[in-house]
């Protein structure tokens, strides 16, 4: 009888505010307790009918009535401590914070191993081209961010010494204006077949919400300039 396992994450999230709402607002938005849960699913093969089941190993709860968010984005980093662990990164939409778990031994303790700035969605990707993979992460305007705009903030990978990613951003894109929902969209890809990762980002209440796409092509040395954008044609669309 053969076991394979891989994990999965799940996350619990209430009430997720528009770009438009204040910091001040999120702690009466979301009285419920966020909570990250990652199971382990287990397949047995070679028997005559195939057995799965979910078997949870980590339980991450928020702190009720913080309006934290807790879970609002979850990824997979890979092994970013070099430990033969899997490591992930979990974020919290209501404090601006990301919280990264290392993998380990047995159960997991549910205590952040490195915390960083950003705490909505996240993407990842090699946008230098130096084979190492960049987490970006969307820091929204209601954190205390300067002058209540939406940044974007660009961990960039690094040789491992001890971690292969910075947890100082190398680079911070700004929104054009406040409260435009610059950053809740984001992709990552090679747009142009020139063996970078290229950045998108959405901004879908810009101009009365025509919304508006900023395109970031990858290159040796990044800046936080768009190569491109595309405006939406009508109001009220979320382009």
């Amino acid at each position: 009888m053969e076991s394979i396992a891989k994990t999965e994450s799940y996350s619990a999230m209430h009430n997720m505010p528009r770009p438009d709402q204040r910091r001040s607002e999120l702690p009466k938005m979301n009285k419920h307790l966020s909570i990250i849960t990652v199971f382990l699913f287990v397949s047995l093969a070679g028997t005559a009918h195939a057995q799965y089941f979910l078997s949870t190993i980590l339980e991450v709860n928020g702190t009720p009535g913080s309006g934290m968010l807790l879970g609002t984005g979850i990824i997979g980093l890979g092994d970013i401590n070099n430990d033969g662990k899997p490591d992930f990164a979990v974020s919290t939409h209501g404090i601006g914070k990301t919280f990264i778990y290392f993998g380990g031994q047995g159960v997991l303790d549910g205590v952040p191993d490195i915390t960083l700035r950003g705490g909505d969605n996240m993407v990842m990707g090699d946008l230098n081209g130096d084979g190492l993979k960049e987490l970006i992460i969307h820091q929204g305007y209601y954190t205390n961010t300067p002058g209540g705009l939406d940044t974007i903030l660009v961990y960039f990978g690094k040789p491992l010494s001890p971690l292969s990613i910075d947890t100082v951003a190398g680079l911070i894109i700004t929104s054009e204006n406040a409260a435009d929902g610059f950053g809740y969209a984001m992709d990552i890809g090679d747009l142009n077949n020139d063996g970078f990762d290229d950045l998108v980002i959405g901004a879908s209440y810009y101009s009365g919400e025509k919304g508006k796409v900023y395109v970031y092509l990858g290159k040796s040395q990044l800046t936080n300039i768009p190569d491109f954008v595309i405006v939406g044609e009508y109001h009220n669309t979320w382009f």
